[in-house]
């Protein structure tokens, strides 16, 4: 997986650029749409497989506080506007209530939401988003499996509000991902943990570039 997540966070990093340098460009724009899929496929296939513990959760949820005042700053967001980690750890607490708990999950999210109390990034089909991979890289069976990746690709589809979604979506993201699940290269310098901290690091650097340039 090292391979993939080298592309989440290069993806990342464009998307960010092209927000936080007020470039606008469609083409850096689709690139960038790329970056959270690959987070949410990521994080769901290592919890899944290689760390079904909570120290991802705590992970998340203080990467996701300190990120949150340089993300809302640079991006010039409301403060109620939740970055992508809230979006990760809600994913993955939601997951740890299995069935449940989705619809108490679901009226409060919803309820944040229409409110306008919190807003996440990419929204509740983002939480979902991170949901579904769970139970998809959790269950052998066949058919179920076809359930929860109908359920990714409905998602995957809100998460961008439909753009290029048949091309950029359903055949890229999804393809390609499982190129580089089952074809990867070892890339050790990708599995420190160094690489949470990147994520409000390189949002500092460009906001503050940004400032000096302009």
């Amino acid at each position: 997986m090292d391979l993939l997540k080298l592309f989440a966070f290069l993806s990342m990093f464009v998307d960010h650029f092209n927000k936080i340098f007020d470039i606008y460009s469609l083409d850096l724009f689709l690139i960038g749409r790329i970056a959270f899929p690959a987070f949410a496929f990521l994080l769901a296939y290592k919890y899944i497989h290689y760390a079904n513990n909570n120290k991802i959760l705590y992970r998340l949820l203080i990467v996701a506080s300190i990120s949150q005042i340089p993300f809302v700053y640079f991006l010039e967001l409301s403060f109620y506007n939740l970055n992508i980690f809230f979006t990760l750890f809600f994913g993955l607490l939601l997951y740890n209530y299995k069935f449940t708990s989705v619809l108490t999950f679901a009226v409060i999210f919803v309820f944040l939401q229409v409110n306008g109390i919190t807003v996440f990034d990419y929204g509740i089909s983002g939480v979902l988003l991170i949901y579904f991979c769970c139970f998809y890289f959790e269950i052998n069976s066949l058919t179920d499996r076809l359930f929860y990746l109908t359920a990714i690709i409905v998602c995957l589809g809100f998460v961008t509000n439909f753009t290029s979604f048949v091309l950029l979506i359903v055949f890229f993201t999804l393809l390609v991902f499982y190129f580089f699940l089952y074809f990867d290269f070892d890339l050790y310098f990708m599995r420190s943990k160094f690489w949470y901290l990147v994520y409000p690091l390189h949002i500092l650097i460009f906001g503050f570039s940004r400032m000096a340039l302009f």
